[in-house]
C-alpha cells in the first residue's frame, strides 16, 4: 500500500508558522555549513519538538468531561474540537497540525545532523550524536504514527497507512513521499531505535534530562515494546532503567511533595533536577496557562474519584494533590515560562517544560509486561513499589498488596480493554489495575489517550446541562486516527479513512 505523493516539506511548512516559532533561524540552509562536532550537537537541540500533543490528547480522552457553560470565556475551539474528536481548523499551537509539522521539522535537524556527519567522514567522537539522531528521529516518527495512523496491529499493519517516514534530509520545497503501510512505519522507528540506543553517551551531555540520556532511551523502547507486545524486549530495556528500588528517584508525592505549595509544586514538577524526569522538552503550548480552565477538562467528579474518593487496594489515600474548586480543577504540574518577541516587544509565547519520559512509566512499563507474560510475583513487586511511593503514610506491614486482593479488586474493573492480544482473566485484571495505576499517575499530561487508543477504550460524550449523550467513541471508531493536517493533505497525501 505505497501511496506516491507529493507534500510539502516539513521544514517550508514550518515558514507558516513562522510568526509562531524561531526554528528556522536554528536550521541548516545554503549560508550555514555544519562542520564539528559541536555545531553537530548544537543542531540536535532542534531534533526535539516544540509543538505539544498533551492539550489535544488529554482533551481526546475519557479523562475529562463537560464542565458546563459556568467556563465558557476558556471554551476554545481547539479544546471542544479535541473533545468531540474533530479535525482541527487552527494551525496554531497545541493544535494536531502544529505538531504534525513541529515533529517533521525535528525530523528534518535530525537528518540535517546525519547528513552534516556523513559528509564530514567517520569520527570517534560523532558517535553520541549519531544515537542522538537517530533515537530522535525514531522517536517523533513514533509519535507521529500513535497519534495519526490506527494503533499497531500485527493481523492488519500491512493494510493500514503509517506515516511518512523520513530518512534524507530536505533541501527542495516540494519532496516525493511515500505514506508507508503501518508495518513498515514501524521497521523503521525499530531500526533508527536499535540504530541510536547503543551510542547513546550520557557524558556527552552537559544536562542529561534535555537529551535522550540512555535511561530514557531504554524507557521509550519500553513504550515502543509495550505497544507492539514484545513483552521480553520490553522487560529487558525497563530493567536497565529500574535496577534497584529506586527510592531516590521517584517523584515524592507521599512525601516532600506533602509540603510544598501550589507555585513551588509547579516549579519543581519539571526541573531538570528532579530524579523523576528522564527526558524533559522545551515545548511552545497555552496549555499552563488555560488548562484547569477548559471547558472539557477534568470535572469535579472525576477529580473526587481518581484522587479523593477511590481507595487503593493497598489501602490509606492517595499522595497526589489537587488544586482549585468544582469547575477550575488543576494538578500543579506545568509552569507558564512567558517569551517576549523582542525586546520592546509587549507580546510574546507562552512556553512550558514538559516531561517525556519519567522513571515512573519505565516501572509501570514494566510491570504490564510482567503480567502480559503472566509472571505475576514481579508484576506484584512492581506494583508494590509503585503504592510506596504513593500512598500517604505507607506502611510496610499494612499497605503491601497480594495477588488476591490486587485481582478481586480489578477484575471487574471499568471501562473494558480490548487490545490485538488475548488476555486471560486475571492477566485481565492485572492490566486493568496497571492501566488505571498510570492513568491516575499522568493525568493532565495526555498519556491517557495512548491507552484508550491501543486498549480500544469507548468513550461517551455526555452534556452537563441535559445528560445527554451527544457523541460516541466506539472501539474501532475510525476517527482514533487523528486526521492528517489540510496542508498535507492539500499536496495530495492520502487521509486517514473516515
Amino acid at each position: 500500500m505505497k501511496k506516491k505523493t507529493h507534500i510539502i516539506s516539513a521544514v517550508c511548512l514550518l515558514a507558516a508558522f513562522s510568526s509562531c516559532s524561531s526554528f528556522l533561524d536554528k536550521m541548516p540552509d545554503d549560508r550555514t555549513v555544519i562542520e564539528s562536532p559541536d555545531a553537530v550537537k548544537e543542531l540536535l537541540v532542534s531534533a526535539y519538538p516544540q509543538g505539544s500533543y498533551i492539550a489535544f490528547c488529554e482533551a481526546m480522552s475519557d479523562n475529562v468531561g463537560d464542565k458546563s457553560d459556568a467556563y465558557s470565556q476558556r471554551d476554545l475551539q481547539r479544546n471542544r474540537q479535541s473533545y468531540f474528536w474533530r479535525d482541527h481548523t487552527a494551525i496554531s499551537q497545541d493544535t494536531h497540525n502544529y505538531f504534525w509539522v513541529n515533529s517533521y521539522s525535528a525530523i528534518g535537524a535530525a537528518n540535517h545532523a546525519l547528513e552534516a556527519m556523513e559528509d564530514m567522514g567517520y569520527q570517534k567522537e560523532f558517535e553520541p550524536s549519531l544515537g542522538e539522531a537517530y533515537i530522535t528521529r525514531s522517536y517523533n516518527h513514533f509519535m507521529l504514527a500513535n497519534i495519526f495512523a490506527e494503533h499497531y496491529d500485527p493481523a492488519k499493519n500491512e493494510s493500514l497507512l503509517g506515516v511518512p517516514y523520513i530518512i534524507e534530509a530536505e533541501k527542495e520545497v516540494f519532496v516525493d513521499y511515500e505514506r508507508e503501510t503501518l508495518a513498515k512505519t514501524y521497521e523503521l522507528i525499530e531500526k533508527d531505535l536499535l540504530a541510536g540506543i547503543e551510542l547513546i553517551d550520557n557524558n556527552s551531555y552537559s544536562v542529561r534530562a534535555y537529551h535522550f540520556n540512555s535511561d530514557a532511551a531504554y524507557t521509550y523502547a519500553s513504550r515502543s515494546d509495550l505497544y507492539t507486545a514484545r513483552c521480553d524486549s520490553g522487560i529487558y530495556y525497563a530493567t536497565s532503567v529500574v535496577i534497584c528500588d529506586c527510592v531516590g528517584k521517584f517523584r515524592k508525592w507521599a512525601s516532600e511533595y506533602q509540603g510544598y505549595d501550589y507555585n513551588t509544586l509547579k516549579a519543581q514538577y519539571t526541573k531538570a533536577e528532579e530524579t523523576s524526569n528522564l527526558l524533559l522538552a522545551s515545548l511552545m503550548s497555552g496549555y499552563p496557562r488555560n488548562n484547569a480552565f477548559y471547558r472539557y477538562g477534568l470535572t469535579e467528579e472525576a477529580s473526587s474519584k481518581w484522587f479523593s474518593r477511590d481507595t487503593p487496594v493497598a489501602g490509606g489515600n492517595w499522595a497526589y494533590r489537587i488544586f482549585g474548586n468544582a469547575v477550575a480543577k488543576n494538578i500543579p504540574k506545568f509552569m507558564e515560562h512567558f517569551k517576549y518577541s523582542s525586546i520592546n516587544a509587549t507580546t510574546g509565547y507562552i512556553y512550558m517544560m514538559f516531561p517525556l519520559f519519567t522513571i515512573e512509566e519505565t516501572l509501570l512499563n514494566r510491570a504490564e509486561a510482567y503480567a502480559m507474560k503472566e509472571d505475576y510475583s514481579n508484576a506484584l513487586a512492581d506494583i508494590n513499589l509503585f503504592f510506596k511511593h504513593r500512598i500517604k503514610k505507607y506502611d510496610t506491614d499494612g499497605h503491601v498488596v497480594t495477588d488476591d486482593e490486587f485481582v478481586n479488586y480489578y477484575k471487574d474493573n471499568e471501562p473494558v480493554l480490548t487490545p490485538f492480544y488475548p488476555l486471560n482473566e486475571k492477566q485481565r485484571a492485572y492490566i486493568n489495575g496497571i492501566t488505571e495505576l498510570r492513568r491516575r499517575e499522568f493525568m493532565a499530561e495526555g498519556m491517557r489517550w495512548f491507552d484508550v487508543k491501543r486498549f480500544h477504550i469507548q468513550i461517551e460524550r455526555v452534556n452537563f446541562e441535559t445528560a445527554a449523550v451527544e457523541d460516541t467513541l466506539t472501539p474501532d471508531d475510525l476517527r482514533r486516527a487523528v486526521q492528517l493536517p489540510e496542508s498535507a493533505l492539500s499536496y495530495g497525501l492520502e487521509p486517514n479513512p473516515r
